[in-house]
């Protein structure tokens, strides 16, 4: 993954992005329960397929931390950042979707850059 450098050679939210999206991603088993598939995508710095219904149940169900384009970042609460994207598919597909886990390096990088807290999931209403 980049790293910051000097003024001229920035890293941007950007590279970070294209950095976490590049390479292989581990394709989606043929059948998976949701238990085999959260724990699947919950293996940090691994780039997984997923469906478009995984996609569109993530991107439903809380409102994303951050959302740009085909990305947006999912947590529950404080729970890591998972990066969730689609793009075009490689043979012919229409729409391929993927997402990655960051890691706490990935994370700290990212929030600063996205400009997001780092405390993203810290409840600030009244105490229960």
């Amino acid at each position: 993954m980049p790293t910051e450098s000097g003024p001229q050679g920035s890293t941007t939210l950007r590279d970070i992005i294209a950095g976490l999206t590049a390479g292989e991603a581990e394709p989606s088993p043929d059948s998976e329960t949701w238990e085999q598939l959260i724990s699947r995508m919950h293996v940090p710095g691994r780039v997984h397929r997923i469906s478009e219904e995984v996609f569109d149940q993530f991107l439903e169900v809380l409102p994303p931390r951050w959302m740009r384009g085909n990305h947006f970042v999912f947590a529950e609460g404080q729970d890591p950042l998972q990066l969730f994207w689609s793009r075009q598919g490689t043979t012919g597909e229409s729409l391929a979707y993927f997402t990655r886990r960051l890691t706490d390096a990935e994370i700290e990088q990212f929030c600063r850059l996205a400009r997001i807290p780092r405390d993203y999931g810290a409840y600030y209403g009244n105490e229960f």
